[in-house]
């Protein structure tokens, strides 16, 4: 007799797993729920894959956006750094030429160095909240995919097989 198996996310060590449902990625009701609605979104017989693509992602549109937001926050230090840079270049150059004293010049310098640095501090925390999103979205999009794939596999006849 074959028994039906969960296999979840494995872990570190060897012959450690453990099944998705202890996880909370997905609840049963859920996963039904996307199966249907992907099965909906691709049987509609658009003839723009974007369109499909759409009202696949329908319901994780919030997710994606936060995840984004994490992604802007995250290149921030690559975006602005030349700006920053040319700041800091100008600053130089105008305490050489004598336009502004020191003083106004270790300001400018410190307050650039610092909007560089603070951006910095936050690159890898944003990053692992951007990849933690993204990855709860993508793998309950798989769960639906998944589910989908074999409903309709499922509704073949055997000689198709």
């Amino acid at each position: 007799m074959h028994h039906m198996r969960d296999f979840g996310n494995f872990q570190d060590q060897p012959g450690e797993f453990e099944p998705l449902h202890k996880k909370n990625i997905i609840s049963d009701e859920e996963a039904l729920k996307l199966e249907q609605d992907f099965i909906d979104a691709y049987s509609k017989k658009s003839k723009s894959s974007l369109k499909t693509f759409l009202r696949m992602y329908k319901h994780f549109i919030p997710q994606i956006f936060v995840s984004f937001i994490f992604y802007i926050i995250q290149v921030a230090p690559a975006i602005l750094s030349p700006i920053i840079t040319a700041n800091l270049i100008n600053a130089a150059s105008d305490a050489v030429m004598g336009k502004i004293g020191p003083e106004e010049t270790t300001s400018k310098i410190i307050i650039n160095i610092a909007i560089l640095v603070g951006f910095l501090i936050f690159n890898v925390p944003m990053n692992i909240l951007r990849t933690r999103y993204m990855s709860k979205v993508m793998r309950k999009i798989e769960v639906g995919l998944r589910g989908a794939l074999v409903q309709k596999l499922q509704h073949l006849s055997i000689s198709f097989h």
